[in-house]
């Protein structure tokens, strides 16, 4: 025969049981409206020349960091552009058509600002990264730039290697800049020009060197007896790194009369760290790309959240590093980040 009071335990016990399933759900469901519901996710395009290119492993990390934690729909947008404004500009109005709350820009060499940046619709985030502008000639409450101080790195580059040489009265520097339509080139050169040029260098040539090939940088290192060669942009330096390789392996290119030319510059690709491993770059400025991607996706995204809040300008760090303290601690983590 039944107990009565084993029967109301059981259906004591089976309500208990059912009440927590109704409550998960009620829980999951609630989880999911909030997610999938008002909680607008916003997307942001990245567009970068030669986007596949492995100089931009540390940055991708960083964006790719930020976007997860920040639940961002991010759109890395394949590319090679080749310098032109008018792909790059194309590829910008693409992304905005397709929906782009906002959109990372490396502007492309041999353009300006008002080449790529004009008719942006005023609902659209322009975030520039790498090299930035003239606030002057495009003035914009939602354009900002996240980088590293240009001048600082002109001027850390230069600091450094007169530490290395003692003074540099009578050494002669030959530069290699970049595209001096951006600000951020300019004044790396301006602010190396003025730091050498108080320890008595003498600068022999400076010129843009975008295009430059390697035996035209040999050309103008023998023609003006260049001492120093030192290149202000990542792919500039990987152009002269290829250029000593040649002069070294198989004195393939003109050099100085003594043979003794070496190279500095700024830069982050693996091609960089490799040739400064190897003692080909002397001594190399690195900016911390893992850092200006991940702050970018940040900055962009509490804008975007939070219709107060206006974009603003983010300084990145660098670190000056040689072959010998590449592995410091300190400098592996801006060398080789490590991305969730």
């Amino acid at each position: 025969m039944l107990n009565p009071r084993n029967i109301f335990n059981e259906s004591k016990w089976l309500f208990a049981i059912i009440t927590v399933i109704v409550i998960g759900i009620v829980v999951c469901a609630v989880d999911v409206i909030k997610v999938d519901g008002p909680s607008e996710k916003y997307q942001i395009s990245v567009i970068v020349d030669e986007s596949n290119s492995a100089r931009w492993d540390s940055f991708q990390t960083g964006l790719r960091q930020a976007a997860r934690e920040n639940g961002i729909r991010l759109n890395y947008v394949t590319t090679d552009f080749e310098g032109s404004p008018v792909k790059e500009k194309n590829l910008i109005d693409q992304e905005i058509e397709n929906g782009a709350d906002a959109v990372i820009v490396q502007l492309c060499s041999g353009s300006s600002a008002s080449d790529i940046l004009t008719d942006i619709p005023q609902n659209v985030y322009i975030e520039l990264i790498d090299n930035n502008v003239n606030k002057d000639e495009i003035a914009s409450s939602k354009m900002g730039y996240t980088g590293a101080d240009s001048v600082e790195v002109g001027t850390e580059l230069a600091t450094r290697i007169i530490e290395e040489y003692g003074e540099l009265k009578g050494v002669r520097i030959g530069i290699l800049a970049g595209n001096l339509k951006l600000v951020s080139v300019q004044e790396r050169v301006d602010s190396f020009k003025e730091k050498a040029n108080e320890a008595g260098a003498q600068i022999v040539f400076s010129v843009e060197a975008t295009q430059i090939s390697e035996r035209e940088i040999g050309e103008l290192v023998k023609s003006n007896k260049a001492d120093i060669l030192v290149a202000l942009d990542n792919d500039v330096t990987e152009t002269a790194a290829d250029y000593v390789k040649m002069v070294d392996n198989y004195n393939a290119y003109p050099t100085n009369e003594l043979g003794n030319l070496k190279l500095y510059g700024v830069g982050c690709s693996p091609d960089n760290l490799n040739d400064l491993d190897q003692g080909i770059i002397k001594g190399m400025v690195v900016i911390n790309e893992y850092e200006m991607g991940y702050m970018v996706i940040s900055n962009l995204s509490d804008v975007l959240k939070d219709e107060h809040l206006r974009v603003s300008d983010y300084t990145v760090g660098y670190a000056y590093v040689t072959g010998e303290t590449m592995y410091d601690e300190g400098n592996q983590q801006i060398l080789f980040p490590i991305g969730d």
